[in-house]
């Protein structure tokens, strides 16, 4: 006679992905605390090593994130909203990873975390500001974002390196 369990149906679909998962979350766990850190520079930041094209890819999106910060200030000061909202959209609709693939691979999940602070912030606050967010609110709203950048610029190095 077979386990009561075992006449359930979907009992052998379930016993199969417990037995699949189990070994993955195993996986997965010893990968986030095994994996060594990046190696720190002097000022304490771990430091990302770039080829040529990664380096040159993290450099505009930099650049374009103070830009497009820029644009959200003024077009905020100005009392545009469509111009702040595409001035925002401007950075949450571009990644880095999706120029340079590679970066996928570099980029530790620390900084990705972060990145996805910046672009998400700035997506809503575009939506909320086509919606009608009270001026009062976006300071804060972009203290958040800046918050992530300063993080990450605390945290993180970019050095050129030939790989």
């Amino acid at each position: 006679m077979r386990p009561s369990w075992r006449r359930q149906p979907g009992a052998r679909l379930a016993l199969l992905a417990i037995l699949l998962w189990v070994p993955t979350a195993a996986l997965g766990l010893w990968w986030a605390i095994a994996r060594p850190a990046p190696p720190a520079s002097g000022s304490g930041r771990a430091v990302l090593s770039l080829n040529a094209e990664e380096h040159a890819t993290m450099q505009a999106t930099m650049r374009r994130n103070v830009e497009g910060l820029d644009g959200v200030l003024r077009a905020w000061s100005l009392g545009d909203r469509a111009g702040l909202a595409a001035a925002a959209r401007s950075v949450s609709q571009r990644r880095p990873s999706a120029e340079t693939p590679s970066l996928r691979t570099v980029l530790p999940p620390e900084w990705t975390a972060l990145g996805e602070v910046v672009h998400t912030e700035l997506d809503a606050l575009a939506d909320d500001a086509e919606a009608g967010l009270p001026d009062a609110e976006i300071p804060g709203r972009l203290a958040r974002v800046t918050a992530a950048c300063v993080a990450c610029h605390q945290a993180f190095e970019y050095r050129l390196a030939a790989r």
